[in-house]
């Protein structure tokens, strides 16, 4: 995935890395991949619902089947955005991510009104973005959504699990 948006974004004119990057049958060989990391529910450490160790973990894997040879750094930004935070908290944030040289992927945001507002943001400075959020309108050529449930979906499924365990009423 990692070698298919490096290169298509060097060829659309994406964002500005200056490393090269080979995939010589499979593997992808780089000296260092830098991906930014937005926390959009604290503003500074120690960070609340960090996902670094679980990304950590999953670089791990592939490294160890010898399909990646590069250092993986991943670059924290905090920015407490919406419900408690703000707007501008989160923009910020995602922007001093963006506009990091070799920065070539950002995981975040994880609320969905974060997601809708960084939409046009991502779109803009063009550094692929994965959010987890609960907005299924977060998408765009560089927003990614991993889809994980939605505000639309997500009553139904409880609902559904509710009444398959014999509960009749809550509360």
């Amino acid at each position: 995935f990692l070698s298919l948006v490096w290169e298509d974004a060097r060829s659309s004119g994406g964002f500005g890395a200056s490393s090269s990057i080979e995939n010589n049958g499979g593997v992808i060989e780089m000296a260092k991949i830098r991906v930014g990391v937005l926390n959009d529910m604290c503003d500074g450490p120690p960070p609340v619902g960090d996902i670094t160790p679980w990304l950590e973990r999953e670089v791990a894997v592939v490294q160890a089947t010898g399909r990646l040879n590069a250092e993986v750094e991943f670059v924290p930004a905090y920015g407490l955005g919406l419900p408690t935070g703000s707007a501008e908290a989160v923009t910020r944030a995602y922007t001093e991510l963006a506009t990091q040289p070799d920065i070539v992927l950002i995981a975040g945001p994880a609320i969905g009104d974060n997601a809708l507002i960084l939409t046009p943001l991502v779109e803009h400075w063009r550094v692929p973005t994965i959010n987890w959020a609960g907005a299924e309108r977060a998408r765009g050529e560089w927003m990614f959504h991993l889809q994980v449930g939605s505000h639309e979906d997500e009553s139904l499924v409880i609902a559904r699990h509710m009444k398959a365990i014999g509960a009749k009423r809550l509360g």
